[in-house]
């Protein structure tokens, strides 16, 4: 079952299905299995006895588990350092303190546990969690890419992320999304589209965190004329719209198009969202599969397929191009080639 747009949020053995289980039933074995994932830390068992299950994937510096104790436990970590979390619980609520913070964690609110402060973590029997292991060098670099800042040292996150929010539900698709292309067994991901993939998460998380450098950069922009933003906007988006335009190759993206505008990716997002009320990405995708569209209807069905087509417009997975396509312009691309 694909989990790339879920009407709900999934169940915990429809996340990694397939994916070996390592279980523990002694408060010991569990600490020992989930400090190789994580790091070292206490764990207090407060009620029934303990039933760990859990299911790891790791890929290009992101890992994605799914972790259940089945049972109140109490945890302390012993230091992040060099990763973060993402921890979402796919039923009931967990809660993350950090010195006099508590923050309550449920379907509609992840929680960032700090890399630099001591936490506590308390999860009730049902909670089972979806992990998002983010290595902290991948995320900095991603954060200074997007928001234009040299100095990665500046990337301080909060310990809150609502997933109720577009930007918390874009996070959750591009989740998803990854989590898809990493079980899919008919047809393994490129490394590149892999690549992408990640990317996109690392851009989603910190569009839908709170941290210092999107702070920093609000005080930035607050304080610039509106007509100077307003003119600036528009003169980076004709030139993102000439960028699109011109595009030959399916392997450019948008923080490529920002690079060649030599603006960040975070300023690129908010000239087009002034100038059009889209983003980068949806109107990058829309470019594609007006592409494809192209290509299909000039296309010699005996020579050519959907698959070969999407590929070469920069889609490599075809049921998710088969409905964008048909959501966009009303007919299948598989009608589409052999019109």
């Amino acid at each position: 079952m694909a989990l790339s747009a879920p009407a709900s949020f999934p169940f915990a053995d429809q996340v990694l299905p397939g994916r070996r289980v390592k279980s523990a039933q002694e408060p010991e074995e569990a600490q020992r299995i989930v400090a190789e994932m994580f790091c070292g830390h206490d764990l207090a068992v407060l009620d029934a006895r303990l039933g760990m299950q859990v299911r790891s994937l790791q890929a290009h510096d992101v890992g994605l588990h799914l972790l259940d104790y089945r049972s109140h436990v109490k945890i302390s970590p012993q230091g992040l350092s060099d990763f973060y979390l993402v921890q979402i619980p796919l039923r009931s609520r967990a809660w993350m303190r950090v010195g006099s913070t508590e923050v309550e964690s449920s379907v509609t609110m992840a929680t960032l546990p700090p890399i630099d402060r001591e936490c506590q973590l308390e999860w009730l029997p049902d909670a089972a969690h979806v992990i998002v292991y983010v290595k902290r060098s991948r995320l900095e670099r991603a954060a200074c890419s997007n928001y234009g800042f040299e100095d990665p040292s500046k990337l301080s996150l909060g310990y809150g992320l609502r997933l109720d929010t577009d930007a918390g539900q874009s996070f959750l698709r591009a989740l998803w999304e990854l989590h898809d292309a990493l079980v899919e067994t008919a047809a393994a991901p490129s490394a590149y589209s892999l690549s992408l993939l990640v990317e996109m998460l690392m851009v989603r998380l910190l569009d839908a965190a709170d941290h210092s450098l999107s702070r920093s950069l609000e005080q930035w922009t607050s304080g610039m004329p509106e007509r100077g933003r307003t003119g600036a906007s528009a003169r980076v988006y004709r030139r993102f719209i000439r960028e699109l335009e011109a595009v030959e190759t399916a392997d450019l993206n948008v923080a490529d198009i920002a690079s060649r505008l030599d603006v960040p990716v975070r300023s690129l997002q908010e000239h087009v969202r002034r100038e059009s009320g889209s983003t980068p990405s949806a109107l990058l995708r829309d470019a594609r599969l007006l592409r494809a569209r192209a290509a299909l209807e000039s296309a010699d069905p005996s020579r050519s397929t959907v698959g070969s087509v999407a590929a070469a417009a920069g889609f490599y997975h075809q049921g998710r191009f088969s409905a964008e396509y048909t959501r966009r312009f009303g007919e299948s691309p598989t009608a589409a080639l052999q019109r």
